[in-house]
């Protein structure tokens, strides 16, 4: 997936590498409906302006999401 990405207050192009982890139509404890994703992307920090101790530190940083959808709870009127 590819987007823009803000941090620090700059925007720049992004690629997340996505994976449908699987779905659900009745998930056996929430009885309702799920879908899984994950998604991964590597950025460099001194593109950002955080290259402080690069080397010493590493210049690449993975970002991990890990995510489940599910349908949106209808509210309840009392």
């Amino acid at each position: 997936m590819t987007g823009n990405l803000t941090f620090r207050g700059q925007t720049r192009p992004a690629t997340l590498d996505v994976t449908f982890n699987g779905s659900m139509a009745d998930h056996p404890m929430d009885k309702v409906p799920k879908l899984g994703f994950s998604a991964i992307a590597r950025i460099k920090r001194s593109e950002w302006g955080l290259s402080l101790h690069v080397p010493v530190v590493s210049d690449e940083v993975m970002i991990l999401i890990e995510t489940e959808f599910a349908p949106r709870k209808k509210a309840t009127i009392e």
